[in-house]
């Protein structure tokens, strides 16, 4: 007898999300949800999860809400404060709980360098 798991949302770097990054300027980032559903227990990781993370108090996303986070929101794990002046965002993911997984919605060598400036 053979079992068969199915397992969506965890997918890594792709996700089961639809998160786009609406804009990355010097002091925030803002992200939207293009998904249909409300996404719950969700955290915004800049760098990948050894870097800086922001987890909001209300950690959900409804169906194309857009939510602004300031970088001084964000802090890593021995809690220094993200810094633009010394760090630089290299990643940007959104990882959530309910439904579970990950999705990356921005890498500094995709060919987005307009989010740079």
């Amino acid at each position: 007898m053979s079992t068969l798991f199915l397992v969506t949302g965890c997918d890594g770097s792709q996700g089961d999300y639809d998160f786009v990054l609406a804009s990355l300027g010097q002091g925030s980032v803002t992200i939207k949800s293009e998904d249909s559903r409300t996404i719950d227990g969700c955290m915004i990781l800049v760098n990948g999860a050894g870097g800086f993370s922001y987890a909001p108090e209300q950690g959900t996303f409804k169906p194309g809400e857009t939510k602004v986070f300031p970088f001084s929101s964000f802090y890593n794990t021995t809690r220094r404060q993200f810094d633009r002046k010394v760090d630089r965002v290299e990643q940007i993911s959104v990882s959530c709980r309910n439904p579970g997984g990950s999705v990356t919605i921005f890498k500094a060598n995709d060919g987005l360098g307009g989010f740079l400036k």
